[in-house]
């Protein structure tokens, strides 16, 4: 059996998803090293092992429940079991590990089972180092729940310098330990399902959209709009909201559309992103906090321009210039932001960008795993 360099296992693929590990994977094969992937069922390229999740995605639109927490526990043992047979066969010198927020006891499990019984060198990519939490109160107890995994680990590969930072400080991990490489373009239109539209037809002027998460700073983002109405009355500027609330969430429809901003509160499907993305000038993320996020690529490969708060993880992002943030929770900082793009209208290619940017990521990211696999 051929010998495998490197090993990828990451069950968070589906659709949008894909598309990160699917450009790790295009970069690697450029530098000649063996690899193979063990992704979720619903991974959208024609390569991988397909081991993960097949009938909780099917549920993805529903809210959380218990039915859908079983199901996904079942299916991710059954997947970890069939990953860790193949990985016995292949032993591969990497084992490259997505770690997303939360950790489930069977990864821990699998991770302890790996180091028992393979020589390979276990790697972390660390997406959330702090858990999402709804309140900064139990953050402490949530990295207390997940330092005994993160810790077992050779390495480490990180996308920002935040997280870095938070590895050192949280779980008390070594410097030299950890890599880094920028977080790939996530580019919908490589999805293959995807029917293309037009990038040009423009017929919203501010959108939020995305899991409706509280630390994506949502509530905030409806009282700065309020004022930003009040105050300026700007005449036929829209904003609207789309994408999948938490469970119980209400709102008041018709006290919302007396300010211009309109809602879908749903689960969007990746054709739906697209089609709203690509029909935005521009799309608003007043995050209150977060580590890693793809969608600032994703947004301007479609076309249309950002907003941001001024949190590190977009403040790291070169995609990002200065005059595209307002102060984070800072509503007047918003507003005023919010009025100059209203009046200029001025929409910003980025595509050399965007390549220039591709082109470091990739050497970035082989310079990381030639030092992987010289270790």
């Amino acid at each position: 059996m051929k010998k495998v360099q490197c090993v990828h296992i990451y069950h968070g693929t589906q659709g949008n998803g894909g598309l990160y590990l699917d450009e790790i994977i295009k970069a690697l094969e450029e530098q000649g090293i063996s690899q193979e992937v063990y992704v979720s069922y619903y991974f959208p390229f024609n390569y991988g092992k397909k081991y993960f999740f097949k009938y909780t995605d099917l549920l993805g639109g529903m809210k959380k429940g218990l039915f859908r927490l079983f199901l996904r526990y079942f299916e991710l043992i059954f997947g970890l079991c069939r990953t860790f047979i193949s990985l016995l066969l292949r032993r591969p010198s990497i084992i490259n590990y997505s770690v997303i927020s939360n950790v489930y006891f069977p990864e821990k499990i699998f991770i302890i089972a790996l180091k028992w019984f393979t020589n390979s060198k276990i790697v972390f990519t660390c997406h959330d180092v702090i858990p999402f939490s709804e309140t900064q109160s139990n953050i402490e107890f949530l990295v207390r729940r997940k330092k005994s995994f993160i810790r077992k680990a050779d390495y480490y590969i990180v996308h920002t310098l935040q997280s870095r930072d938070e590895l050192i400080k949280y779980y008390g991990i070594i410097s030299h330990k950890i890599f880094f490489y920028r977080f790939p373009i996530m580019d919908l239109e490589r999805l293959p399902f995807i029917k293309k539209g037009n990038k040009n037809s423009k017929n919203l002027d501010f959108l939020f959209i995305g899991h409706l998460r509280k630390e994506k700073g949502l509530d905030f983002l409806l009282e700065a709009w309020k004022l930003y109405f009040v105050r300026y009355k700007p005449y036929g500027i829209k904003l609207f909201i789309a994408g999948n609330a938490p469970k119980g969430k209400t709102w008041d429809r018709i006290n919302l559309a007396k300010y211009n901003i309109f809602l879908c509160d749903k689960y969007l499907t990746d054709q739906e992103y697209y089609d709203l993305v690509i029909s935005a000038n521009y799309v608003v993320l007043p995050y209150i906090r977060g580590t890693n996020s793809g969608v600032i690529s994703t947004v301007l490969s479609l076309g249309a321009n950002v907003l941001c708060s001024d949190i590190q993880m977009f403040k790291q992002n070169p995609l990002v210039s200065e005059t595209e943030f307002f102060k984070s929770n800072d509503i007047h900082s918003f507003v005023e932001s919010i009025h100059q793009l209203a009046i200029n209208r001025n929409l910003k290619d980025k595509s050399k960008q965007l390549k220039l940017y591709r082109k470091e990521f990739r050497l970035e990211l082989q310079e990381v795993y030639d030092c992987l696999l010289a270790i």
